[in-house]
């Protein structure tokens, strides 16, 4: 018996769901070997498609509704649907198990994430909570695939796994688009004709973080004081690697990261920002296009 644990569609392949050429894929993995720009019109369309890919996500059905009808709202109601269907699950197994907050937990996923502070504070659900009491119910939504968290390392140092805080962490969606679900129809169009004032910060990270874990990686995060904030590290090659993920347009100022790769005992070589900027190295920071975050392996 062999298990294989299946995730939403990645942006690679919802790519290729909306006829982006073999030849384009390839070109993309080139640049992205040889740290070269990306042709500005190519780089435009592409970061269009992020963002449509932002509001549809991954789910087939989600997919299949904006590759036949192009209409957002039509998108909404399969993914409303996809919703439903996952609490009326838990409501079976909250019946079972009293202690399991399935339901409160995943309706706050997307308010916890818009947080400056995106660490999942249990107590929003019940002053009284004990993360001790209801760490069932995180654990319950991992192993289900509907939710992925990402846990708080003490320092950033192989093995990550060594330090890692099993109750501290950021809580994300497991797809990109059941996230958008939760957002009127309006926020979403504003969202894709890339309006600055729509928070899309949360969007650009819990897509990176679906992105990764589906490629393969286990994540986590790194703050320190004095120090800083990394919003995910990496194991790559037998080395800690820093990701940063930038929204705005001033995705070259980063203080933590500089922080955290200045210091000599972490061993930090090489650091990967992902961003709407095209791609380009600084020292020993690779700035890349966010739709490229899937030829991270």
């Amino acid at each position: 018996l062999t298990i294989l644990r299946m995730y939403p569609m990645d942006f690679e392949e919802f790519m290729v769901a909306n006829n982006v050429s073999d030849t384009t894929l390839n070109m993309l993995k080139e640049k992205f070997e040889t740290y070269s720009p990306v042709d500005e019109f190519i780089h435009q369309k592409l970061l269009y498609l992020f963002f449509v890919y932002l509001i549809v996500g991954g789910m087939p059905d989600a997919v299949k509704t904006y590759i036949e009808t192009k209409d957002i709202r039509e998108v909404d109601k399969a993914q409303r649907d996809i919703v439903t269907l996952y609490k009326e699950d838990f409501s079976q197994y909250e019946l079972e198990d009293k202690k399991l907050k399935l339901k409160s937990i995943y309706d706050i996923i997307p308010a916890e994430l818009n947080k400056q502070n995106k660490r999942f504070v249990f107590t929003v659900l019940d002053k009284e909570l004990k993360f001790d009491r209801y760490e069932n119910s995180f654990l319950w939504l991992k192993d289900a695939g509907v939710a992925l968290p990402v846990y708080s390392v003490d320092a950033p140092v192989i093995p990550l796994m060594v330090s890692k805080s099993t109750n501290v962490f950021r809580l994300f969606s497991n797809d990109i688009g059941l996230l958008a679900s939760a957002y009127p129809a309006e926020t979403k169009i504003e969202l894709i004709n890339k309006n600055g004032e729509v928070n899309n910060g949360a969007h650009f990270e819990n897509a990176v973080a679906q992105q990764l874990k589906a490629n393969g990686f286990e994540l986590y995060f790194c703050k320190k004081k004095n120090v800083g904030e990394l919003d995910f590290v990496i194991e790559m090659g037998g080395k800690v690697v820093p990701i940063e993920v930038k929204s705005g347009k001033s995705y070259k100022s980063h203080k933590s990261l500089d922080n955290f790769m200045s210091v000599p005992e972490y061993h930090m070589e090489k650091a990967y920002v992902f961003s709407v900027g095209n791609v380009e190295t600084e020292g020993a920071v690779v700035y890349l296009p966010i739709y490229m975050c899937y030829l991270l392996r």
